[in-house]
């Protein structure tokens, strides 16, 4: 079962958080090996008799099996909203795992526990053995 990311944001066109989507999701396929699954285009009459593709901007789907994986989806998400051109920009992270759980993060916010969340309980998220996880998961990446 896949869990469903979307991104929003008013502050970029939808070229901008289709183009942002499509580098996040080649990312985490290159980083992580976790192959990463697009909405399929819809084709539907447009209003003048044209054809109009439908997409859905900002989605992506993915399997989120194991805590190595949050890491590398963690690191990729950290890796895109610390670039100069993203850091001010709030990109909110709407995800909903296979058993329709949702999670809302704010781009600004993430923390790697809120990732966590994908495959262990909130509960149980401060609990969670962190011994695999590098000491500076939570710091920043400057790239």
């Amino acid at each position: 079962m896949k869990t469903t990311f979307k991104l929003v944001c008013s502050e970029l066109t939808d070229d901008e958080l289709q183009d942002l989507t499509q580098k996040i999701c080649r990312s985490i396929e290159e980083e992580t090996g976790i192959e990463v699954e697009r909405p399929k285009s819809v084709v539907s009459p447009g209003a003048k008799g044209g054809i109009v593709e439908l997409i859905n901007i900002g989605d992506f789907y993915c399997n989120v099996a194991s805590e190595l994986a949050v890491i590398g989806i963690y690191s990729v998400f950290m890796m895109y909203f610390q670039r100069p051109s993203l850091k001010d920009t709030t990109v909110i992270i709407d995800i909903t795992k296979p058993d329709g759980t949702t999670i809302k993060i704010a781009s600004r916010d993430i923390t790697l526990e809120h990732i966590q969340q994908l495959v262990i309980p909130p509960n149980d998220v401060d609990n969670a053995e962190t011994a695999n996880l590098p000491d500076n998961a939570n710091e920043p990446i400057n790239n």
